[in-house]
């Protein structure tokens, strides 16, 4: 049996278990912007980073001689090799091993002060994705858990003041979030409007439809536009909303009409793509509603529509934090994970707020408030979307396949039912694609 090291070939050292990996990289990400707030000159950041990635890598290898006396009891057939070690360049740099040595080892004497505030920084940041993983099935906001590093810090390599700045760095409090009755009024009154006519009251008639739609020309215009699409190709060009209505059906106004008087709340604010993932999760919700029955179509489809509505109000914070919640979701964070961090809840907890502002009803503001915790609601609609955004691949939470398994259970539906659904020819995606 041959044993190849290459050395500084560190990637092909980091951990090829996918949770562990995504662990490192949420760990690297958590550690550069701590970095960023205690001034790390750049080799510093860059050691950090690397450590990170590897800092589940065993200790036992990062020391050549131990490694030289192990390796001919571990594997007798690699003994010829065990002597070339003693005269071969080191596994990983040595500055990156002295790192990893202070971090397993808890060694915090004479060891270069860069290295040991990396390790530091490293060992803080380990603990809070740590914690932040077990906070993930909580109904509690992250602040506890700052106050707890704070007090075990005289027994690790990290102090206060590294934990007052870390604090600093990844939190805005929830008061740096615009308030949601206040800032979707404008784009939240027609929707409102429309909503309390048209979901909640479904024996709406076409002129009561005609006259909420010619009410807003966005509604009308848009109405209008699907009625023209290639979709529905009419013979001649439809120019008034009672037409449109009367050529398309009631049943697909009452979707394009939902879907048009949400959409200008998604206008802004680099929401497009949080938009077309709306309506997408609302034609898979209504389809998966209609072919196994566990909730009402229709309020499936409104739930697909609203369940990211809280993201207006995340993606509209203060000006330094779009920038630290874009560095931390390109360093492998889940957006909900970003969010607590930074927030100290999630858009589902956000978008309920404005929800409750629209009056709607408490099963639906409550699916949407646990859309990424669907085990805090007793009701089967939470796990009904949170099913709905495993399957559109949405990765905005850490992945649970326990998660995963309860929602499966909750609503009855398999895996393979799950992924067999399909909506039918004329779904909203496709009416507003279209137009």
């Amino acid at each position: 049996m041959g044993l190849e090291w290459i050395p500084g070939e560190v990637k092909q050292l980091y951990p090829a278990d996918a949770p562990l990996a995504a662990h490192c990289r949420r760990v690297a990400a958590l550690a550069a912007e701590i970095a960023f707030r205690a001034s790390f000159p750049p080799g510093g950041t860059a050691l950090l980073r690397q450590a990170a990635l590897l800092h589940h890598f065993p200790p036992l290898l990062l020391d050549a001689g131990a490694l030289r006396r192990l390796l001919p009891d571990v594997l007798p057939r690699a003994g010829t090799a065990a002597p070339e070690l003693a005269s071969a360049a080191p596994l990983i740099p040595e500055d990156l091993a002295a790192v990893l040595q202070i971090l397993h080892c808890r060694f915090n004497g004479s060891a270069d002060p860069l290295l040991r505030k990396v390790a530091a920084v490293l060992q803080l940041s380990d603990m809070l994705d740590e914690q932040m993983q077990l906070l993930a099935y909580e109904d509690s906001p992250p602040d506890g858990i700052w106050a707890g590093l704070e007090e075990i810090s005289e027994f690790t390599l990290f102090d206060r003041k590294l934990v007052q700045d870390a604090r600093r760095a990844l939190t805005a409090g929830g008061s740096a979030l615009p308030g949601a009755a206040a800032d979707l009024a404008v784009e939240g009154r027609t929707a409102r409007k429309v909503f309390s006519l048209l979901a909640f009251h479904r024996d709406c008639e076409i002129r009561e439809m005609e006259k909420l739609a010619t009410s807003d020309p966005v509604l009308a215009g848009r109405l209008i536009q699907v009625a023209n699409s290639a979709l529905y190709s009419p013979g001649q060009r439809i120019a008034s909303v009672r037409q449109a209505i009367t050529y398309v059906g009631s049943d697909k106004t009452r979707k394009v009409m939902l879907a048009a008087a949400l959409e200008p709340v998604f206008s802004r604010g680099g929401m497009r793509q949080v938009w077309k993932h709306s309506l997408r999760a609302a034609q898979l919700s209504e389809a998966l509603a209609r072919a196994t029955g566990i909730m009402d179509a229709e309020e499936a489809l409104l739930l697909g529509l609203v369940h990211d509505i809280g993201r207006q109000q995340t993606q509209r914070a203060p000006a330094n934090q779009p920038s630290i919640c874009a560095r931390l979701l390109k360093g492998g964070c889940p957006l909900t994970y970003v969010e607590r961090f930074l927030f100290q809840r999630d858009h589902g907890e956000v978008g309920a707020e404005v929800l409750k502002t629209w009056e709607f009803p408490e099963h639906l503001i409550e699916a949407v408030r646990f859309h990424h915790r669907p085990e805090a609601s007793e009701a089967v609609h939470a796990a009904v979307v949170y099913l709905i955004e495993f399957w559109t691949g949405g990765e905005e939470d850490l992945p649970s396949l326990t998660r995963l398994g309860s929602a499966l259970a909750r609503t009855g539906v398999s895996g393979e039912t799950l992924m067999a659904i399909a909506p039918p020819r004329g779904s909203l995606y496709e009416l507003l694609g279209a137009a």
